[in-house]
């Protein structure tokens, strides 16, 4: 409805596809077209198996990716929530 939301919040989806264009650039010179499912992300990313579909089951996966994109992101120089959120804010398409 046009408002601004005042709680920022970080979408692991948006971290996912800006962490893994900028990995795909760097050892492949080009833009990588990837899928961004839940699924893919953890076996893609080795995560512990959960089952998918189930409201808590995806939380917890999720929370997971987050955790492990915190990991990778941090040695890229995100040391912040501001870091973070502007990061995330690097993916063009979704802008």
């Amino acid at each position: 409805y046009g408002a601004e939301i005042a709680n920022p919040c970080m979408d692991t989806l948006r971290l996912a596809q800006v962490y893994t264009e900028r990995d795909w650039h760097r050892h492949q010179g080009g833009v990588a077209h990837e899928r961004y499912d839940l699924g893919t992300l953890r076996d893609r990313y080795n995560l512990p198996p959960f089952t998918l579909h189930d409201a808590l089951q995806d939380a917890l996966q999720t929370a997971y990716l987050f955790l492990f994109l915190v990991k990778k992101l941090e040695r890229l120089g995100c040391a912040s929530l501001r870091d973070f959120s502007t990061f995330g804010q690097g993916w063009k398409l979704f802008r």
